[in-house]
């Protein structure tokens, strides 16, 4: 039972981390190869904070406050890039936070990660139980997508899908796209600095390999799979692709045959999909038609 529980918990962080990612490259057209640092830096902050003897709150506001200031520092001067300089520039962020949790091994541990790192605990109540764990995550990820459904449904979401189809034209009308990148930007990074929180505090061990170029690629996937653009499309994909790659771990099949066959899988349901059905399994036209 625990072990589906510790499945339930992961796609629960899972949806908040490809929400945020899909407020990036979904609604604002931008590919932020280096989203995922923003994860490690919540988690790394959450998990230091915490070893220090602070409160998990104090851990958890740190995180995402941590997280959403180096959103800012990345934004200003990369938000006016073209498209190729702004993926390169944000590669080299992800690279550049990689490197100094391998190296600052005083604090990170290096490439051996950080370890019991404390259950959450909030008013007094320890959420030290797999279920009590599994409601908090369950609270916490209903609040994002309340947040970000609201997000998206509003003015500034407009704006944001406006800049998606054509910048220029926003632009001509008068909206601050710069701005509303930065903004943006910001917003998910610091819901990417919760998600690395949560994760941190529910597998309560983190290290470099945790926060690889791979996690991208898997949230991206995601994001493409459930469809792009759509507040729906992450969850529907997170819940899907989770349990197919979790299936994926009771085939008789070693390690070494296992790996290779997963991201062949990747590759294909991303052919796939791209091929078959570009806007998604949750594509943006279905939502435009009910609306």
């Amino acid at each position: 039972m625990s072990y589906f529980i510790s499945i339930l918990n992961l796609i629960l962080i899972y949806i908040i981390l490809t929400e945020s990612y899909n407020l990036v490259l979904g609604y604002t057209g931008m590919v932020h190869i280096g989203h995922v640092a923003f994860m490690a830096i919540g988690a790394y902050a959450s998990a230091l904070i915490t070893a220090a003897g602070y409160p998990f709150w104090m851990g958890l506001v740190g995180g995402i406050s941590i997280s959403a200031l180096c959103g800012l520092i990345l934004a200003i001067p990369t938000v006016r890039f073209k498209e190729d300089y702004f993926v390169a520039a944000t590669l080299g962020m992800g690279e550049i936070i990689r490197l100094i949790i391998i190296n600052e091994r005083d604090y990170t541990g290096g490439s051996t990660g950080i370890t019991k790192i404390a259950r959450p605990e909030l008013f007094g109540i320890s959420f030290a139980s797999d279920f009590a764990l599994l409601a908090f995550n369950a609270v916490i990820t209903l609040i994002v997508l309340l947040f970000v459904y609201r997000l998206v449904s509003s003015p500034f979401g407009k704006v944001l899908e406006s800049i998606r189809e054509d910048e220029i034209a926003a632009e001509s009308l008068g909206k601050n796209t710069w701005a509303v990148k930065v903004q943006i930007l910001i917003i998910a990074a610091a819901l990417a600095g919760l998600s690395g929180v949560l994760y941190a505090h529910t597998l309560q061990f983190i290290d470099p390999e945790t926060f690889n170029i791979h996690r991208l690629i898997f949230i991206f996937l995601i994001v493409i799979f459930g469809g792009s653009g759509n507040f729906w499309g992450p969850v529907v994909g997170t819940i899907i692709l989770f349990t197919i790659f979790e299936a994926m771990r009771f085939l008789p099949l070693k390690p070494a045959v296992l790996g290779p066959l997963r991201w062949m899988i990747y590759s294909a349901i991303l052919i796939a999909i791209i091929i078959l059905k570009p806007k998604g399994i949750m594509g943006e036209k279905l939502t435009r038609k009910k609306l």
